[in-house]
């Protein structure tokens, strides 16, 4: 189902099935399949399909290939008889999210172990698409899809409701084909005239669709309500745009949501050893925060930034506000440090009580900037970052050891290339439900595919020193959609030779809640190197 939207491996290529005899030969691919906690699955259903070079999915996996394998103790399988080269391998298992990819059988020999990874079904994905919305969407209709096959047709619509209702990515033949299967779980759900809308909205969007005529035909008949098919039809083709706009919340997108306002405070000019919660506005730059430097650290290009960006990346740094709380236990001379936090949103501070006890509990002061969230230009978040630390150090007695920078889920993956590229200011960083690496990172449930690098590779001399010195930590949820590439994030920096990185996974934790301020607590304790490895279920 809607295989234009599988792009992996950040590669588009055009993929043939071949014909039933072309894929016997000698060759053999063989591989274990686990959970996204290691354990091995029992039963899982392997396919292979023969595709000529590197592409996209089959349109069916019923397409030529060998017959389906289950996994056996351990998790392993192996299928035999098989021609050299590409094959589209899927994995399904009950209560997992499909497993799809690529596997190279070689001409010669034994190829690699496939290992895959499936993600579990209840994992709680992103309510909003960031960064890039083809690749959250697509992630929607996917796990929509692996939920209705299970039998789960209302959490499968409230995935594919979110992928209706983020603009600019799904053309009309796309979004008709989801209202469709939409209408199939308001069926399976026993609501008919839901069902009934649902279609009716995709033949407004596809008017010609003889499918989805018959669809609606039938389900109408088949309820002594054909009549009602018919006046439909004849408004469709004779007022369009009247059905458009009754059916619109379903037809056209819904936009995007409104991000909350910071709360009400006055700016306050710096003021050294202030207590307190307040909002401040800085007037010096750090010699560390232009786009100049950013270009270098991060081996972007200038013309795409400048192309990006007319202003080049400059901004007013008076204009801008950071939040900060500094607790009243704070003194000089206790080797208090500083969290620097970058957030997804428009607020740079935090409102939850149980926060700021641990700001006071492991002696911190918190530092963000407002209106830095995921939809501003990289350069600016990173720069303004580095002027918050610039600004706040004369301020407070620091310890220069514990000047740390800190974010959550966009801020998070920010996080992780301002400690590694910024030493110089940052000795460690709190990476939070998302974080990035500088190396291609294999997808777990993906064979064949990578994460790709999201930034440069520091310089050989500042990477020794990161991975010696610098402590990094990386704290997801057991039901984060973030929580596979965090762990594997993870595995290829200890792997690469970081000698301070620490894995927290807190159980039934999502992306959006159930962080129990004790995850929090033991993040803040990793950063000091009180706390090091992987703390995660079965490990």
């Amino acid at each position: 189902m809607r295989k234009v939207l599988v792009v992996l491996g950040c590669l588009l290529f055009v993929s043939v099935a071949t014909s039933a005899q072309d894929w016997r030969g000698v060759g053999r691919a063989y591989g274990v399949v686990f959970d996204d906690d290691g354990r091995p699955l029992v039963g899982a259903v392997v396919r292979l399909v023969p595709v000529s070079g590197m592409g996209v999915a089959p349109e069916s996996e019923d397409d030529a290939g060998p017959e389906a394998v289950r996994t056996g103790e351990g998790g392993g399988w192996s299928v035999s008889w098989l021609s050299p080269g590409v094959f589209w391998i899927s994995i399904r298992a009950a209560g997992f999210r499909p497993g799809e990819g690529w596997v190279q059988v070689p001409a010669e020999g034994e190829g690699e172990r496939t290992v895959v990874r499936l993600q579990n079904l209840d994992v709680v994905s992103p309510r909003f698409a960031e960064g890039d919305p083809t690749a959250t969407v697509r992630g929607w209709l996917e796990a929509g899809d692996a939920l209705l096959d299970q039998g789960r047709a209302a959490e499968a619509r409230a995935e594919y409701e979110k992928a209706l209702a983020t603009p600019g990515v799904l053309n009309d033949a796309e979004r008709a084909e989801v209202l469709e299967t939409v209408a199939r779980t308001h069926f399976v759900g026993g609501d008919v005239d839901a069902a009934v809308r649902s279609l009716q909205a995709a033949l407004v969007l596809v008017p010609g669709s003889e499918r989805t005529r018959k669809l609606l035909t039938v389900l109408l008949q088949d309820r002594g309500r054909g009549e009602e098919a018919e006046r439909f039809f004849d408004r469709l083709e004779r007022e369009p745009e009247a059905l458009a706009a009754e059916l619109q919340d379903l037809v056209g997108p819904k936009g995007e949501r409104e991000a909350p306002e910071p709360p009400d405070r006055p700016t306050l000019k710096p003021e050294p050893g202030r207590l307190g919660r307040y909002r401040v506005a800085f007037s010096e730059r750090s010699p560390l925060s232009s786009v100049a430097v950013f270009v270098e650290r991060y081996g972007a290009d200038r013309a795409a930034l400048r192309k990006a960006d007319p202003s080049d990346g400059a901004y007013e740094l008076a204009q801008e506000r950071f939040e900060v709380v500094a607790p009243e236990s704070y003194r000089p001379g206790e080797g208090w440090g500083l969290l620097v936090w970058v957030s997804p949103g428009p607020y740079g501070g935090s409102e939850r009580p149980e926060t700021l006890a641990l700001l006071e509990k492991h002696r911190l002061i918190w530092v963000g900037a407002d209106g830095a969230g995921n939809d501003r230009f990289t350069w600016d978040r990173v720069g303004l970052a580095l002027d918050a630390a610039h600004n706040m150090v004369p301020l407070y007695d620091f310890d220069p050891g514990r000047i740390y920078v800190a974010g959550y889920s966009g801020g998070g993956r920010l996080t992780s290339s301002l400690a590694m590229l910024y030493p110089d200011v940052f000795r460690g960083g709190l990476s939070v439900v998302g974080c990035d690496f500088y190396l291609p990172v294999p997808v777990p449930d993906r064979p064949g595919t990578h994460w790709p690098a999201s930034f440069r590779e520091p310089p050989q001399e500042t990477l020794r020193q990161v991975k010696r010195q610098s402590r990094f930590v990386l704290l997801t949820g057991e039901r984060d959609f973030n929580r596979a590439q965090t762990r594997a994030n993870f595995e290829a920096m200890k792997e690469a030779g970081f000698e301070h990185v620490t894995f927290l996974d807190a159980p039934g934790a999502d992306h959006y809640t159930g962080l129990d301020p004790e995850w929090f607590d033991r993040a803040l304790s990793a950063l000091d190197g009180k706390e090091s490895g992987s703390r995660a279920p079965g490990h």
